[in-house]
């Protein structure tokens, strides 16, 4: 019997609920201002609610662009290399 989209995503869910919750893990979001520029809001919103349903989980954020990152009440570290000399 096929498991439903819907299910399989519930079951995804959970088991990386079950995992978050012990503190097992650090989450690396890279490359935020690579996603579209129409689902960037809906990226924001996943990270926020991803941040405030565990709030004990460690999230680091990284782009290369200006974004609005304020907005997830985390530090925020910039980084200019520009040139080869500052790498």
């Amino acid at each position: 019997m096929k498991q439903s989209l819907c299910q399989a995503c519930q079951e995804q869910e959970h088991a990386l609920a079950q995992q978050l919750h012990p503190q097992k893990w650090y989450v690396l979001l890279d490359g935020l201002n690579k996603a579209r520029a129409d689902l960037q809001e809906r990226c924001f919103r996943d990270i926020e609610a991803l941040s405030s349903e565990y709030p004990d989980v460690p999230l680091f954020l990284t782009c290369c662009m200006d974004l609005a990152l304020e907005r997830f009440r985390l530090p925020i570290f910039s980084l200019d290399y520009s040139t080869e000399d500052k790498i």
